[in-house]
């Protein structure tokens, strides 16, 4: 399998690491991923849920930087197994994470039976208007966080509120709160 561009950790325990990706990813850039990571500040012991994980370049990430846990879930066999390779060649204790195989839906979150502080959504380009961003409500916790990024400049939206976007060449990065208001 040819690897394309191998987006790295930034920064943290595994700060400078390689990892691989599917040949049809199109993998987070070290700009975009940093920009997130410098809006959240520090994230140690946040239980985050990775959806449309891939390579998991972010939800790695996250563990580098001290989060608790991480949930992978994407439908790709190819990312998954990629992923489990990326994982095993960092050497992260396996207590640390959980990986899913399974379609994104808005029923993603009463599937997991749980919610997490900080839940990162980053679909294909081509799924981004077929997702339904008001159902993930169930995937976070009332103080959480969702992560959005998007290659549209505005998000759809009646249960969350943006706190902070910002763009970035093609990608804009919505930074969503439960609006508590609306429920």
């Amino acid at each position: 399998m040819k690897n394309k561009i191998n987006p790295r950790i930034i920064a943290g325990e595994y700060k400078n690491r390689k990892l691989l990706v599917p040949d049809s990813a199109r993998p987070i850039t070290d700009r975009v991923k940093r920009t997130m990571f410098d809006i959240l500040g520090d994230i140690t012991e946040l239980e985050c849920l990775d959806l449309f994980s891939g390579s998991g370049s972010v939800g790695i990430e996250c563990l580098s930087r001290g989060a608790k846990f991480v949930t992978f879930i994407d439908n790709s066999y190819e990312a998954i197994s990629l992923l489990k390779t990326n994982l095993e060649n960092l050497s992260i204790p396996s207590n640390r994470y959980e990986i899913k195989q399974a379609k994104i839906d808005k029923n993603v979150g009463s599937k997991l039976g749980k919610t997490y502080d900080l839940v990162l959504l980053d679909p294909p380009f081509k799924l981004i208007d077929s997702i339904p961003i008001d159902g993930f409500t169930d995937t976070l916790q009332d103080s959480g966080i969702l992560i959005f990024k998007s290659n549209n400049d505005s998000v759809e939206t009646a249960v969350f509120k943006v706190i902070e976007s910002r763009t970035i060449g093609i990608n804009t990065i919505f930074f969503l709160s439960k609006n508590i208001d609306s429920q």
